[in-house]
């Protein structure tokens, strides 16, 4: 069951806005990276942590066989819905 939390920390809200322009993460037992991601400064590099409570929070979801392959779910939609990607940059490490 997903762990309710309304207010994502900047780095997870980062993750979701790039995933939902598209990108996708590959996480494995020991790693995760980005795939097909626009994000030229963090191109192929999210910590696992960071995916993993994005599992948690049910921000995303495994898609396809194997759940190695991860993007973003409806839920973590919603929580992106209306907010500007530049915003996010803008705000820094506090809590959006």
């Amino acid at each position: 069951m997903p762990e309710l939390n309304p207010a994502p920390s900047t780095t997870q809200l980062r993750a979701l806005v790039e995933l939902a322009r598209g990108g996708r993460i590959l996480m494995t037992d020991r790693a995760a990276k980005w795939m097909e991601a626009r994000a030229v400064k963090r191109a192929g590099k999210i910590r696992l942590s960071t995916t993993k409570s994005l599992v948690r929070a049910g921000w995303i979801e495994p898609v396809g066989p194997g759940n190695f392959w991860y993007q973003i779910s409806p839920t973590g939609r919603e929580v992106v819905s209306g907010i500007e990607p530049d915003r996010v940059e803008q705000v820094g490490h506090s809590k959006v």
